[in-house]
């Protein structure tokens, strides 16, 4: 504010500064309302977003509310729903047999995270190792080196490797995985998904203890158990989004 003259005291009013705490209270209001403002856009424009992240397209209807619960998922939508509420563990993994839907679940969480205004990475483990082995391949065109996409996925703020186990298990392969595992389980901030139909025992056998040991030792434990929707739909039915 302005100096102001007083014409009676014939005198000059300097006017206080503002104290510290009201300048931090005003801050703090205005960065809650840009916060605001961006969820409600995402929220507009959600699927825009999911697909951007990686969410594949027969996955965006995908919802906590309309995930199958039962009397025995009820404790898997509780628990999972205490992982996108609360910052005790840094990671969640989610294994079970094929058709239970821990994908419906990870769209589900990313779908949440995003309204939440967090940065979200999806991919599915194939198309991650296909995405770093098109780089080595002078015929295809690509933005982005082995290292620039290795470090995209180390460094993002919520990464979800979906369907671990389905790519093919080699030691290129195991090397990228456990590289991607250790860097996010040394930074606490970084949160990690995982999806797959092995269970750590099997993970530790495929791919190695150190793996297996670093997804125990950062995650919550979740196996999901349900009907297979993929047979219960069957052929004629199309998808539902609950592999």
């Amino acid at each position: 504010m302005a100096a102001l003259f007083n014409p009676i005291s014939e005198r000059w009013l300097v006017p206080s500064p503002p104290c510290a705490r009201c300048l931090e209270r005003s801050s703090q209001a205005a960065e809650e309302a840009n916060r605001r403002k961006r969820v409600e856009q995402r929220r507009e424009k959600i699927e825009s977003h999911l697909l951007t992240s990686g969410v594949p397209e027969r996955f965006l209807p995908c919802t906590l509310a309309n995930y199958d619960t039962t009397p025995a998922t009820r404790y898997i939508l509780d628990q999972t729903d205490r992982f996108l509420q609360e910052a005790t563990y840094q990671g969640l993994f989610l294994f079970g047999p094929t058709g239970v839907g821990k994908t419906h679940l990870a769209s589900a969480l990313a779908r949440e995270f995003l309204l939440q205004d967090k940065k979200v990475l999806f991919r599915n483990m194939i198309r991650l190792c296909l995405e770093i082995r098109q780089t080595f391949d002078p015929r295809v065109s690509r933005s982005h080196t082995e290292k620039e996409l290795v470090d995209l996925y180390r460094l993002s703020p919520l990464l979800i490797l979906d369907d671990l186990g389905a790519e093919q298990i080699t030691s290129w392969s195991v090397s990228i995985s456990s590289m991607i595992l250790n860097d996010r389980y040394e930074e606490a901030d970084k949160r990690l998904i995982i999806t797959s139909n092995l269970n750590l025992k099997q993970i530790e056998k495929a791919y190695s203890p150190r793996v297996a040991s670093r997804i125990a030792g950062m995650s919550l434990l979740l196996k999901v158990v349900g009907q297979d929707h993929r047979l219960k739909r069957g052929p004629d039915h199309g998808s539902s989004g609950a592999p």
